[in-house]
């Protein structure tokens, strides 16, 4: 059996990114729960604060999903290299401001759920990434990052939960 490793900067798989949607070319479609969320990353980040509209809105309208990730996770920003330092400086003073709210006591068990209704939507609103999902036909998919829990990890032993759902996912569709 075929595998197919992705993540965003591998240009054949990069739909599959949670970051995909990211530059106005990738024309990504992704409505859920009666707002338009600019990529996966951005809906699962803004998820963790429920109890937190205003923070849940501030993550959807971050410019890029290394800031939602960044605010999402409530990651001080010191001279990432993907930003600006005044970008770093911006986040860095938001996280600071929204430091007392926490993330929803039950995040631990709901997340592979959030993440399955956030895949779902993104494959059934954009005919480009149903495609290619269909296309993987019954290869194995692995995200191929960091994460040990969503991706490979660094040590290439993590439990690919988002590969897993997007797996689980291509099986519900159609023939």
């Amino acid at each position: 059996m075929e595998i197919l490793y992705f993540n965003y900067k591998e240009p054949s798989l990069r739909r599959l990114s949670n970051y995909y949607g990211a530059k106005p070319n990738e024309n990504l479609v992704l409505f859920i729960d009666g707002k338009s969320w600019p990529t996966v990353e951005h809906y699962i980040q803004a998820q963790k604060y429920k109890r937190c509209e205003e923070y849940m809105e501030i993550i959807r309208a971050a410019d890029s999903p290394v800031k939602a990730r960044a605010l999402g996770l409530k990651q001080m920003m010191d001279n990432n290299m993907c930003l600006s330092k005044t970008d770093n400086r911006k986040i860095n003073d938001l996280i600071r401001l929204y430091q007392h709210k926490s993330i929803i006591r039950n995040w631990s068990f709901e997340k592979d759920d959030i993440m399955l209704k956030a895949i779902r939507a993104k494959v059934s609103q954009n005919q480009h990434v149903f495609d290619l999902l269909c296309a993987t036909r019954k290869s194995i998919l692995i995200q191929a990052n960091r994460s040990a829990y969503w991706g490979l990890g660094v040590d290439g032993y993590g439990q690919n939960k988002l590969g897993r759902i997007y797996m689980r996912v291509r099986a519900e569709l159609p023939p």
